[in-house]
């Protein structure tokens, strides 16, 4: 009878692993689908910034009169800024990679000249 029952809980355990190799799977799935929409949000979300900093250019002074919040995941604001480049508030972390080891910071805002970032650790000058 030992047997008996040592045999039935070697197969219960094993259709157990079986199942719990299959749901791994399915969560390696999952998770690389998950991945690939994260690159195709991160990428539109890059380009929808590049056309506001564009759209910004042609701004008039009632552009705020008619502005519509687009989302809540990303806190965008437009200013009317008399700059040559037009500088859109973003909230982003951002790590950038020194000599001296990773900085870790936020972005304030960008625009097609550049961003301000704030970060605890002062960014070494002219660093490629």
């Amino acid at each position: 009878m030992t047997r008996n029952y040592l045999t039935k809980v070697y197969k219960s355990e094993q259709e157990k692993w079986i199942k719990l190799e299959a749901t791994h799977e399915q969560l390696e799935r999952y998770t690389d689908d998950l991945n690939k929409d994260l690159l195709g949000l991160e990428s539109a979300s890059l380009d929808t910034i590049h056309r506001l900093v564009l759209a910004a250019q042609y701004r008039d002074e009632h552009i705020g009169d008619h502005i519509v919040p687009i989302g809540r995941t990303i806190d965008v604001s437009v200013k009317i800024e008399r700059r040559k480049h037009p500088r859109i508030a973003v909230r982003w972390p951002i790590s950038v990679v020194t000599r001296d080891g990773i900085i870790e910071g936020e972005t304030r805002n960008i625009s097609l000249g550049g961003i301000l970032l704030c970060s605890e650790k002062p960014l070494p000058l002219n660093e490629p």
